[in-house]
């Protein structure tokens, strides 16, 4: 029997941490998400950041996210098994769990590990409800707060290259949506976080994707319709349900252009340089078809995405 397991360490204030292990859940079809991942690692983060998740498996370009809600048995391989996965799972541990028949509990759940199968079991516990009146919201780790005017609104900017509905589904996956862009703060917390990804990769443009889309109404050849004109004022809507007013919503030069009669999408533009030879400058808006991730090497190409979702009381 071979066991292989180590602790994969990510700073959270009540101390979980992702064991990961070779191994293969026999039985998926029950885990409430599958996702598009580029690597394992954004698997387990996504898994880590979401309060929902307790068993990620990843599996090429597939990431399946597991609740407490049924026992799954993952069975133990070598890493030379070509059957095998990367799987992970959430645990308060302070040393490796590979000894054999081990039995661990984390939040509200146990794990056991017998005859070469790790078996999770969901478990009762109980908890007083105090007042949070008193409280502030907060956010997750990773995630920036900002008031605004519907109340507190949490932010993070994810490195992947997804089409819109992929980004939009990745941030599903953790609880959010994508978000938009209420305020020149929060406006400038997305272009510092989309502008270390460029410098991460050694570029000088790129863009992410937003919480923003064209109105149906505005579409294809309605899109000259008096209720679309001037078009970046009234042809745009934000999509996440908590953003107002559209003070954030400035172009790049000559755009939106609404180009083939399919740019419904929208993304923000970053540039290394004061202004690219578009004429763009950091945090302007371009309308783009939602499939779009472009060439390398194209300012429109897409280096990530912006999740945002609601503070919650701790």
């Amino acid at each position: 029997m071979y066991l292989l397991l180590f602790i994969w360490l990510i700073p959270k204030s009540f101390s979980i941490e992702m064991v990961i292990t070779w191994g293969k859940l026999t039985n998926d079809t029950v885990c409430d998400t599958t996702i598009k991942i580029v690597s394992s690692s954004l698997c387990f983060d996504y898994c880590m950041e979401s309060d929902t998740c307790y068993i990620a498996q990843a599996y090429g370009t597939l990431c399946t996210l597991c609740g407490p809600d049924y026992p799954y048995p993952i069975q133990s391989l070598s890493e030379e098994n070509a059957n095998r996965t990367k799987i992970a799972f959430k645990a308060t541990l302070t040393e490796c769990p590979s000894s054999p028949n081990s039995t661990f509990s984390s939040e509200n759940f146990t794990m056991e590990f017998s005859q070469g199968y790790w078996q999770l079991f969901k478990t009762t516990t109980t908890s007083t409800i105090s007042s949070t009146t008193s409280k502030m919201q907060v956010c997750r780790d990773g995630w920036q707060k900002f008031t605004r005017v519907m109340g507190e609104w949490c932010i993070r900017v994810f490195r992947a290259v997804f089409s819109y509905q992929h980004a939009s589904q990745n941030c599903c996956a953790l609880g959010g949506v994508l978000s938009g862009i209420e305020s020149a703060e929060e406006r400038t917390f997305i272009i510092n976080k989309g502008m270390a990804i460029l410098y991460e990769n050694g570029i000088n443009e790129g863009s992410l994707w937003i919480g923003a889309h064209r109105s149906t109404a505005c579409m294809y050849n309605n899109s000259t319709l008096q209720i679309c004109v001037p078009m970046v004022n009234k042809a745009f809507t934000w999509t996440d349900g908590f953003t107002t007013g559209k003070s954030m919503m400035t172009w790049v030069p000559n755009q939106p252009d609404y180009a083939g009669k399919n740019e419904a999408c929208v993304q923000m533009v970053l540039v290394n340089n004061a202004v690219s030879i578009e004429g763009a400058v950091s945090g302007q808006l371009n309308d783009i078809f939602c499939t779009a991730t472009t060439s390398e090497y194209s300012l429109n190409y897409i280096r990530g995405f912006v999740c945002g979702q609601k503070a919650y009381y701790p």
